[in-house]
């Protein structure tokens, strides 16, 4: 089955022609019509992408009507070259959760950084075998959660607006970063759902449904970068009977809660300004309205799963920066150390030689050989107006390209499972 794509692709949209000699007529022309706007899809996505990123890609950006959330969700995947050579393998998949996003499009990473090509020069070399995959969009926050619910109101919500209108106009002079959370989270839509539930349920569904995807355990694996990361561990901790293998890149894992009275003192970030380290308001304030409360924050955060005896063997890999810039290596070093004490196969890198208390969003998914042939002859200053990047050095440094060790050690893993039946793993 060929999924509906989004953006120009769109316009290759058909609908059945009308028939005076009935419905048989009709629904013949209706399947003439499909048939067609199936083999068209395909041919004309190449043509868009060799116009848009002057290559081939093996990404498709793609779309399905959710009945969970009541709304259209838009992903991305990944298809290996053998996908197209033989109709008849299956393939194992990572499900890949992008951070924080504030433009909407992170489920488009995975081609905006070509992603594709490391991985089908990985396949090339035998250093992967071949694997799809998905990158679903996750909204504003990265966060796919099962939102908290807010207590049943005391008294009917006309008498108490002027009172929470007041509240939030106060807490805004206080701490503006207050108001901005409210105007982003509903910048978004994100009403309270069960996001976490929709992709363990409907989306692995409508994926298994509609790519060549190796049924079973074994051929599901979660991955996530910062709060996608905590998003990949929370979900496998919370399904250890759903997913093969996770692996996270600079998780936000944090030990305290958003919820506590020195919340501040424990969701932190570097302010170079000052040289010091400072309360992430807006972070504790999005937390905040997405959880409710302590219960619903602890029901989720991969750190109190892991103390509560969950991941035994299961099979983690994690990597985080030296000095992370909102410390979330403190963290990291928590969940891996309950995570091994409970019988997990985790396997832990600390990115080092990175600036100090600058590297939270290491580029750990970008491509050191494209950055460097765009930063080539032009100055820091020239790097910093056009791109925005700073350091580059350390952009381009080898040590820091990690996604490449979450592939590799997802492919193992999927070696290492009963139930694949598509090409050879490669060795190691």
């Amino acid at each position: 089955m060929t999924p509906q794509s989004v953006g120009e692709i769109d316009n290759y949209a058909c609908s059945p022609h009308k028939s005076n000699r009935g419905p048989a007529v009709a629904l013949g022309l209706l399947a003439l019509v499909v048939s067609t706007f199936l083999s068209v899809v395909p041919a004309h996505a190449e043509r868009f992408y060799i116009k848009r990123y002057n290559r081939r890609v093996n990404v498709t950006p793609s779309s399905f009507r959710s009945q969970t959330l009541d709304r259209e969700v838009r992903y991305s995947i990944y298809l290996p070259p053998g996908y197209f050579d033989d109709e008849s393998a299956t393939f194992p998949v990572i499900y890949y959760l992008h951070g924080f996003d504030t433009k909407g499009i992170a489920y488009l990473d995975w081609l905006k950084w070509r992603l594709d090509e490391a991985l089908d020069a990985m396949i090339a070399s035998g250093e992967s075998r071949e694997m799809i995959v998905v990158m679903p969009e996750c909204f504003g926050t990265g966060l796919v959660v099962n939102w908290g619910r807010p207590p049943p109101p005391k008294a009917p919500p006309l008498l108490t607006f002027p009172f929470r209108l007041l509240r939030g106009a106060l807490r805004s002079i206080d701490d503006p970063t207050y108001l901005g959370t409210f105007l982003y989270i509903h910048r978004w839509d994100l009403t309270r759902s069960d996001y976490a539930d929709f992709l363990t349920g409907e989306f692995v569904r409508h994926i298994e449904d509609t790519y060549r995807v190796a049924s079973g355990k074994d051929s599901r694996a979660l991955c996530g970068f910062s709060t996608g990361g905590f998003s990949a561990l929370s979900i496998a901790l919370r399904n250890p009977g759903l997913f093969d293998s996770v692996s996270a890149h600079a998780p936000m894992l944090v030990s305290g809660s958003p919820f506590s009275s020195n919340a501040g003192e424990m969701f932190v970030e570097f302010d170079p300004d000052t040289e010091d380290f400072i309360p992430q308001r807006f972070t504790i304030n999005i937390l905040r309205r997405i959880f409710i409360n302590e219960e619903t924050w602890r029901a989720n955060n991969p750190i109190d799963l892991a103390r509560e005896q969950r991941g035994a063997g299961m099979s983690v890999y994690i990597d985080v920066a030296e000095g992370d810039k909102r410390r979330y290596d403190a963290g990291a070093k928590e969940l891996v150390s309950a995570l091994r004490e409970n019988g997990a196969k985790v396997r832990f890198n600390i990115v080092e030689g990175l600036a100090p208390a600058s590297s939270h969003t290491y580029p750990g998914f970008l491509n050191g050989k494209i950055i460097a042939r765009h930063a080539e002859g032009k100055s820091e200053k020239e790097l910093r107006t056009i791109y925005g990047w700073k350091n580059i050095r350390e952009l381009i440094n080898p040590d820091v390209q990690r996604i490449k060790h979450s592939l590799t050690f997802h492919s193992q893993e999927f070696a290492n499972g009963r139930s694949m039946n598509s090409s050879p793993a490669a060795a190691y």
